[in-house]
C-alpha cells in the first residue's frame, strides 16, 4: 500500500487548500498542483492528510454549496465512463477494502448513498442520486436505488448540438471546458441541482429543480466524500443513447480536472 499520497490544491470557500488523493493498489493517478489526470480503470478519494485513514477523508457539507471545476475528455471516449462523485464512505461493513470504499451500486458490495455530479464521456454527460433505504443500527445499507433519481441528461436535453466532438457544437468536448453544478436547498431540504457547461463565452444549462426524490439525500449531502473514477462497458447505452458504438480504450483513454473549487454552506 502507498503510504504517501500525492497533493492536489483545492479552492475550498475561497482558500487555497492542499488536499491528498488516494487510491488502492489496482489504480493510480497523477497530480501537479491544482491539475489531476488518470487514465483507464482508475478510482481515487480526496483526503485531508497524506497517508490513508478513511476517517480523515475530505467531507463536505454541499447543500446551499456548489462544486465546479475544469476536464478535459477529449480521450473519453466512447463505451467510457469518467465520474466525478460523492458518497457516504467509509462503508461500515466493507471490512476486505483499507479504503472502505461504497456506493449505491454496491460495486465493492457494500452500499452507500451516492449522488452523481459527473457520469460523463465527450459524447454523453448525466447527473442522478442514489438514495438508500435507512441503515440498521450499526450503519449498514440494505439496498439503494440503483437506477437512480433525478436526474439531468445532456442527450435528452432540448437544445440541439449543444455537448460533444467537435466545432459544431456549443460545447466542444476535444477540448477542455467548465462545470459549475451548485445544490439548492429548500426549508432545510435538498430540493434540486443546476449544472452549468461553459467555454469560451458559450454556456449550456442543465437544471433539476423541486425534484421530491432528492429529499432522502439531504444529510448524505452535508457530509459527502468526493470520488473520481474511471471505467469502461459495452453496456453504456443509458448514458449515450445510441449516439456513439466502440469499445473504451484500454490504453488511449485519459482525463483531466483542473482547478476543483468547492463551496460550502
Amino acid at each position: 500500500m502507498i503510504k504517501n499520497y500525492p497533493s492536489l490544491e483545492v479552492d475550498i470557500n475561497g482558500v487555497p487548500t492542499t488536499l491528498y488523493v488516494q487510491y488502492p493498489e489496482w489504480a493510480k493517478a497523477s497530480t501537479s498542483g491544482d491539475v489531476l489526470s488518470f487514465n483507464y480503470n482508475h478510482r481515487m478519494y480526496l483526503s485531508t492528510q497524506e497517508t490513508l485513514d478513511p476517517s480523515k477523508y475530505y467531507r463536505a457539507n454541499l447543500l446551499g454549496g456548489s462544486v465546479e471545476f475544469d476536464i478535459d475528455l477529449s480521450n473519453s471516449g466512447c463505451g467510457c465512463l469518467t465520474a466525478l462523485y460523492t458518497v457516504r464512505m467509509p462503508g461500515v461493513d466493507s471490512t476486505s477494502d483499507s479504503f472502505k470504499y461504497c456506493d449505491g451500486m454496491a460495486v465493492g458490495g457494500s452500499y452507500c448513498p451516492e449522488f452523481d455530479i459527473l457520469e460523463a464521456n465527450k459524447f454523453s454527460y448525466r447527473a442522478t442520486s442514489h438514495a438508500c433505504s435507512a441503515p440498521n443500527a450499526s450503519g449498514v445499507y440494505s439496498s439503494c436505488d440503483r437506477n437512480g433519481s433525478c436526474s439531468v441528461d445532456i442527450l435528452t436535453n432540448p437544445q440541439a448540438n449543444d455537448f460533444g466532438p467537435g466545432a459544431s457544437y456549443t460545447i466542444d468536448t476535444q477540448k477542455a471546458f467548465h462545470v459549475k453544478q451548485s445544490y439548492l436547498e429548500t426549508d432545510g431540504q435538498f430540493s434540486g441541482y443546476t449544472t452549468e457547461f461553459s467555454q469560451e463565452g458559450r454556456s449550456v444549462w442543465l437544471n433539476q429543480l423541486n425534484c421530491a426524490g432528492l429529499n432522502g439525500i439531504t444529510a448524505d449531502m452535508r457530509d459527502m466524500v468526493l470520488v473520481f473514477s474511471n471505467w469502461g462497458s459495452d453496456s453504456l447505452d443509458w448514458l449515450q443513447h445510441g449516439v456513439c458504438s466502440g469499445s473504451c480504450s484500454t490504453t488511449a483513454t485519459s482525463q483531466t480536472f483542473t482547478n476543483l473549487k468547492i463551496t460550502t454552506k
